[in-house]
Order: C-alpha cells, then sequence, then structure tokens
C-alpha cells in the first residue's frame, strides 16, 4: 500500500510545520485541573462520547490514547483498549481505568494485532512521518479506521503554521484525503456527528476510514 507524502503537498504551501515534541500529559492534566478546567478539551470529550455511541457493543482500539481519559468513555459501551508510546501514560492510565487494557505502541512501528475498530483522536498533528503512521494504522484495523484532527479550512487555526507549538502541521480535508490515499472516507463533523464535505470548517474534522 502507498500512501502520498506530505512533502508534495508542503511545495505548494506557504505553510511552516513545528517541530515534533514531546508533551508531558500528566503535568498539562495537573495545570488544567489547577485552572478550573477539564482535562479533555470540549471537542475531545464531544467526540469520545459520540464515537462510543456510534461503535456501541464493539470493539474499539485507542492508539495515542495518552491518560486514557477517553479510552474510558469508549470502554462504557464498547469493548475498548488503549495504547500510547508513552510508558508514563500508559502506567497513569492503568492506574486511574484498572478494568481497560493498556500498552505501549510507537505508531511508528507496525502492530501485529488487527482491531474490527481503530481510533487515533487528535494524534496525527502531533507527530512526523505521517503517511507511516496512517499506514501502520490501516494494518492495524479490519473494518474501520477514525482519525481526528484540527481542520485548517477553520480561520480561528493558524493559517500559516499550527498556533499550537506541540501542533507539528494542521490539516485541510483534502489533505487528509490525499495523505489516506484510496479508501472511501466519510466526513464526520464532530459535535453533530453528521456527513460534511471537505469544504467544511468543522474542527476537528472526524474521518471515518474504511477498509
Amino acid at each position: 500500500m502507498r500512501l502520498h507524502d506530505p512533502s508534495a503537498l508542503q511545495e505548494t504551501l506557504t505553510y511552516k510545520k513545528n517541530p515534533e515534541r514531546e508533551i508531558d500529559m500528566f503535568s498539562q492534566a495537573l495545570q488544567r485541573i489547577n485552572n478550573g478546567q477539564r482535562v479533555l478539551f470540549l471537542e475531545q470529550l464531544v467526540i469520545y462520547k459520540n464515537l462510543a455511541d456510534y461503535l456501541k457493543g464493539e470493539v474499539v482500539h485507542d492508539a495515542g490514547c495518552g491518560l486514557g481519559i477517553g479510552t474510558n468513555i469508549l470502554d462504557k459501551k464498547c469493548f475498548a483498549s488503549g495504547s500510547d508510546v508513552s510508558e508514563k501514560n500508559i502506567k497513569i492510565a492503568g492506574g486511574f481505568f484498572p478494568e481497560v487494557h493498556f500498552f505501549r505502541w510507537d505508531l511508528k512501528e507496525k502492530n501485529k494485532a488487527a482491531y474490527e475498530n481503530l481510533l487515533a483522536i487528535e494524534v496525527i498533528e502531533h507527530i512526523e512521518d505521517v503517511p507511516l503512521i496512517i499506514e501502520n494504522l490501516l494494518l492495524a484495523c479490519s473494518k474501520r479506521l477514525f482519525l481526528s484532527t484540527p481542520n485548517r479550512n477553520n480561520l480561528r487555526l493558524g493559517q500559516d503554521k499550527p498556533i499550537n507549538d506541540f501542533h507539528v502541521m494542521e490539516y485541510t480535508p483534502s489533505e487528509v484525503l490525499e495523505l489516506i490515499g484510496d479508501h472511501e472516507v466519510i466526513l464526520r463533523d464532530p459535535f453533530t456527528f453528521e456527513k460534511v464535505g471537505t469544504s467544511s470548517e468543522a474542527t476537528p474534522m472526524i474521518y471515518e476510514v474504511l477498509k
């Protein structure tokens, strides 16, 4: 399977990428709690709740799960597991939610398992080598892959580079579809979960990739 290289997209843009940076998610979560904020952003919370309803009763794996809060939401209605590149995150997630299985998975490496439904919620914007990441995700799912990522069609996002220093690159829907390649993809609004087109400004955009 050959996926498109985002460097080809970059050549036609003045858009600049940020360097990939490691996030201390536990410290970040504590800071948000101390500031009286929820740990998950509202958009992430809604996405996980919508996916839990949509995939009710199905097997779901949450790749790039961070501290496992979204995975736990999924597990209320699905048979969910989670993985993250950070051993620290996995240990914390397992401590918070011991009934959910968590393990380490670096998405730049292949996973021999095959999950019916594989999720990567707010993940690809944080990582270099996105074509490799998407290829590995597609190889590890047998039914559907769900991606969500900021939608650069929305003018609230930085148009010359990501405003969020932890985002390597943010994409338009057309760019994400180019990265996914020859698969049927349904674009969904994060709040209504209704189907939308590539011109939509809904952010983060959800991409339901059908195998």
